[in-house]
């Protein structure tokens, strides 16, 4: 794809792109129906690697995003966990649904699949 070149600013110095949270939340224009989206693709049954990669990347990329609210931030660190099993990465998949766990402790969904990330299970 193209990258986009950043406009100088009137000193002549380059402006430099967004970042951290609030880049991510300026570059994501619906970020609730991003994260909608997510959920319905990530499986199981899984999608193709590439795919489950960026389902993986996006939801990562949405888990900062305070504006969300706790429960889709929750949803979102799920849905990285739920891609990192799917890649096979045990790991990751315990460290994203912990956290999903955290916002939203009382969801057996969760905990399912925490224990299935431990197990190795996908």
């Amino acid at each position: 794809g193209s990258r986009e070149v950043a406009a100088a600013d009137p000193s002549g110095s380059p402006a430099a792109p967004p970042g951290g949270a609030a880049g991510v939340a300026a570059a994501i224009a619906d970020p609730v129906g991003l994260l909608g989206r997510l959920f319905d693709r990530v499986g199981p049954p899984y999608p193709e690697r590439a795919s489950l990669e960026a389902i993986y990347d996006s939801a990562r990329a949405l888990w900062p995003i305070q504006s969300l609210g706790p429960a889709r931030r929750g949803e979102a660190a799920y849905v990285a966990g739920v891609a990192a099993a799917g890649l096979g990465e045990p790991a990751q998949c315990v460290r994203w649904v912990s956290r999903a766990l955290t916002l939203k402790p009382d969801s057996r969904g969760y905990r399912v699949m925490l224990d299935n990330c431990r197990s190795g299970a996908p």
